[in-house]
């Protein structure tokens, strides 16, 4: 019918408790180790208290569908149980009404928890809702006699005058539309004035989900008449307005499954109201906050519950690495909207406004009794497929007729329903609570060993630079080694020069040493005098020898000239 959600646009899911995803134990399909420590033989594991009030009841027999029952260990590991919290008889006694019991009296005592000023307005809506009630009661009785509604039972139930015997009662036969609204607004308590003003208050203020709203909305098939068609704009309203509401979880694309039937049966104000109750007081955003904490304590339950109450189907799905994570979160992220049609949506509302949310375990359960059979003839590659879109096909009517809204059989699915004991679950959740604290303990160790990597990968980096500078260096000293080898001769050699240098002027001051001062002559001055005397006259002397030289030459000169002008005279006169 609908596009289950392939995620959320604002929050995601962290961490998880999960089982692994290949499981230890042996896939073959031969008998379980005779030597394990306990194994599944019965859908009731009351027998493992053995006294005579409670003697063990006879073993099934099995058929050639049951798989091999694996060791309690693989079971275990696949829950994370370490030490299991044991599963006493009186969890599993029939309790037919306890789920309602107490999920009514806990919102009774959140409703004494609030204001007196908010006491008086939610008293106020049921009193309304009660004259709305008594209106359509006179209405309807007078002019649809056809209708066979047991309207004094009702009104007892609004007015809280019944038992849970008779609550179950009403509730398991279906609301009537016509009071649903009233029904659903009493039993949550959630009429007050103050979100009614807060969602007027707000109405046109903007939010950062609007754009996402509006796509999921047009992927969504609920509004299919014109009458329907008419609230989107209601359910854009109410979405945007929670968002800003609940800011911490903001919006999440399976809130379109959760607010559309709510938006179909009741004005837009009690919508909001509605929506809000449920969020809150039923506990329902808890499946959306970041890390999905709420989603993964619903399928532990769902994991232990299957364990339980069809082990065979369980051991079945853990051999072939099928886990319930990977076909049953859509389940409950949108209360199964995304999977049945309006007229069962409303119906499993009916069970979830009265027993919590708790009762979609319920739910999830029959489907899987109903389909166990089915399942157990499956291998790996077609188990998951079949729980993704073929899990409604054995609720189909066998007479169903085009055109008809009874596509599905709802007796089968509104009956046969495994009565779940609240202290069971409660069991559940410590164990649940007791694994993802340490699980976020480990996530813990794990960040700060990437903390450290990070640090040790940077002193890595620098240790490596200081390497690579090291390296460069060195290289620079061994390149100058060898530069030194090369010149080493051709020094040697210089130094051997500049020791025979050093020899020969070492020579030559010890021969000056013997140098005597008596050796230099007394008129050494004269004699340089007279040295310059004759250099002077020298010079002049040669001075006139240059000139007379040049003035040779010059007569050279003009004797070539005159005979060379004779020798052309006698050639011409010849």
């Amino acid at each position: 019918m609908n596009s289950p959600p392939t995620g959320t646009d604002d929050n995601s899911a962290q961490h998880e408790i999960s089982p692994p995803t290949s499981p230890s134990h042996n896939d073959s399909d031969g008998p379980a180790d005779a030597d394990s420590d306990s194994v599944y033989e019965s859908p009731d594991p009351s027998h493992a208290s053995e006294t005579p009030d409670h003697p063990p009841p006879p073993p099934l027999s099995h058929t050639p569908l049951d798989p091999p029952v694996p060791a309690r260990a693989v079971v275990e590991d696949y829950l994370h149980l370490k030490e299991p919290i044991t599963v006493s008889p009186v969890d599993l006694e029939p309790t037919a009404n306890l789920l309602m019991q107490f999920n009514l009296k806990r919102i009774d005592d959140m409703f004494h928890q609030k204001s007196k000023a908010e006491q008086a307005s939610v008293k106020d809506g049921i009193a309304n809702h009660i004259s709305l009630f008594n209106h359509l009661k006179s209405a309807i009785t007078a002019n649809d006699s056809s209708r066979t509604i047991d309207w004094d039972q009702w009104q007892q139930l609004l007015e809280q005058k019944l038992t849970h015997d008779q609550m179950a009662g009403l509730v398991a036969n279906g609301i009537p539309d016509e009071i649903r609204s009233s029904v659903w607004q009493v039993t949550a308590r959630s009429s007050t004035l103050k979100l009614n003003d807060y969602y007027l208050m707000n109405k046109q203020t903007p939010s950062i989900h609007e754009r996402q709203i509006k796509k999921d909305i047009t992927r969504n098939s609920f509004y299919n008449s014109i009458q329907q068609y008419d609230k989107i704009n209601e359910v854009f309203s109410n979405l945007k307005i929670y968002s800003e509401y609940d800011q911490e979880i903001g919006y999440n694309q399976s809130f379109i499954f959760l607010i559309s039937p709510i938006i179909l049966k009741l004005p837009e104000l009690e919508s909001f109201s509605l929506f809000v109750s449920l969020m809150k007081d039923y506990n329902l955003r808890e499946l959306y906050d970041s890390d999905m904490k709420g989603l993964q304590l619903m399928l532990y339950k769902f994991d232990r519950l299957m364990e339980i109450y069809h082990p065979s189907l369980f051991n079945h799905l853990i051999k072939r690495g099928i886990r319930s994570n990977s076909f049953a979160s859509q389940w409950f992220l949108t209360l199964f909207s995304y999977k049945f049609p309006i007229d069962v949506i409303l119906r499993i509302y009916d069970f979830v406004i009265f027993e919590g949310v708790d009762f979609l375990l319920k739910l999830a359960l029959r489907l899987m009794a109903l389909n166990e059979s089915i399942l157990l003839r499956l291998n790996s590659d077609s188990l998951l497929a079949y729980l993704n879109t073929n899990i409604l096909d054995v609720l189909v009517r066998k007479d169903f007729q085009p055109g008809s809204n009874q596509y599905y059989d709802t007796s089968k699915i509104f009956t046969g329903f495994t009565n779940l004991n609240p202290n069971l679950l409660q069991k559940f959740e410590a164990e649940f609570q007791k694994l993802y604290a340490l699980n976020e303990k480990k996530l813990d160790d794990i960040n700060l060993l990437n903390l450290t990597n990070g640090k040790l990968r940077n002193q890595i980096k620098y240790l490596q630079m200081d390497l690579f500078n090291l390296n460069k260096d060195h290289l620079q000293v061994v390149q100058g080694l060898i530069n030194l080898k090369v010149r080493l001769p051709e020094l040697m050699s210089q130094n051997s020069d500049l020791e025979d240098d050093i020899q020969s002027l070492i020579n030559t001051l010890n021969d000056m040493k013997d140098f005597k001062e008596d050796d230099v002559p007394h008129n050494i001055e004269q004699h340089i005098e007279q040295l310059l005397v004759e250099n002077k006259s020298e010079t002049e002397r040669n001075i006139a020898l240059e000139d007379q030289l040049n003035e040779l030459v010059e007569q050279e000169h003009q004797v070539d000239s005159q005979l060379k002008a004779l020798k052309k005279g006698w050639f011409w006169n010849k």
